[in-house]
This record gives structure tokens, sequence and C-alpha cells, in this order.
């Protein structure tokens, strides 16, 4: 029992969430794009450790260890298990979002 709550992602051409969730890559680009979503264009989301902790099943070991590992190495493989929690994460483009 208990509520179901999914998680909802929106992203920029700045896409670490997505490439995280799509292929389990969170590591950092080499270079953050100016978008018209200023707000967007960040390397690090503040919410990314919650969003491990809860596709953790609230595992606080797992988390920590993921979070140590990206600031030893800038750079961590979403082990598949969590991965496959996430079942949808389409993004657009700066010039597809221009056309709406």
């Amino acid at each position: 029992m208990g509520l179901p709550i999914r998680l909802v992602t929106a992203v920029n051409c700045n896409d670490i969430i997505h490439r995280t969730v799509q292929h389990g890559d969170f590591s950092l680009s080499e270079t953050i794009k100016p978008t018209l979503a200023s707000a967007m264009d960040i390397q690090v989301p503040y919410n990314m450790e919650r969003i491990f902790w809860l596709l953790s099943d609230c595992n606080s070991q797992v988390t920590r260890a993921l979070m140590e590992q990206f600031e030893r190495t800038q750079s961590v493989r979403l082990p598949k298990e969590l991965q496959s929690k996430v079942s949808y994460h389409p993004h657009t483009t700066e010039k597809e979002r221009m056309q709406l």
C-alpha cells in the first residue's frame, strides 16, 4: 500500500538528468550551454541525491556510495536496477521548443 509516486523530469540541452535516467551516465559535461531556461543551465542538479535515494528504495548506503564516487571522479554509472525503475524520459532541443 502507499501512494504511487512517479518521477517527472524536465531538462534542456544541459541534460545531465536525462543522460542519467536514459543511459545511466551521471557525469559532468565538458561545457554548459547557455539556453533560454537559464535556471536549468547547470552541471549537477541539487536534487540528484534525493533521486538516487528514492530509486534505491530509500537506501542511504547506496545513495552515499553513488554520491561519494561522483565527488571523487565527477562520474557515476547508475546501476541497472536503479535505472530500470525509470520508465519514460524524453527530451527536446532548444530549436524544438522555439517551434511550439
